[in-house]
């Protein structure tokens, strides 16, 4: 079986799902837990308002507009680390930019940046955005991205 991370929202069914996996496992285990949050769930938040916000003035749906997001501004940050990179050169270099937005809606991508790197990522889109002439509200809550 392979290896497999778990990000736990609903702790309910995710104990559950984990605790199927542990018991269909053969052998030795090695299970690790942690609590550890890289982003605020108010940058969650935001990034979500602003990319419904510019899916709607595009026309477009804001699970297309999320893939767009993810495949322009958070891949680039993410092929920093030696391990996406790798699978980023085996699994989508060649694909077409079609096929790329598309492999999007299942590759973690944004989940997988820091607070730090998510800023990064919605400060270049908001500024896209700016230079193409689409309005985005400012969050409000005093935290920033």
């Amino acid at each position: 079986m392979k290896n497999h991370t778990y990000k736990i929202a609903d702790i309910k069914h995710g104990r559950e799902v984990m605790a199927r996996e542990i018991m269909d496992r053969k052998g030795p285990i090695t299970v690790t837990f942690s609590s550890k949050i890289n982003r605020s769930l108010a940058q969650n938040n935001n990034l979500h308002r602003i990319i419904c916000q510019v899916a709607k003035q595009k026309g477009e749906s804001p699970e297309g507009e999320k893939c767009y997001f993810k495949l322009t501004f958070c891949v680039p940050i993410l092929r920093s680390d030696a391990e996406f990179e790798d699978f980023y050169k085996k699994a989508m270099l060649r694909d077409t930019y079609e096929k790329k937005i598309n492999a999007m809606r299942y590759i973690s991508a944004s989940s997988l940046l820091s607070k730090k790197q998510m800023t990064e990522a919605i400060d270049a889109y908001v500024t896209e955005c700016a230079n193409n002439h689409i309005s985005v509200s400012m969050p409000g809550d005093g935290e920033g991205w």
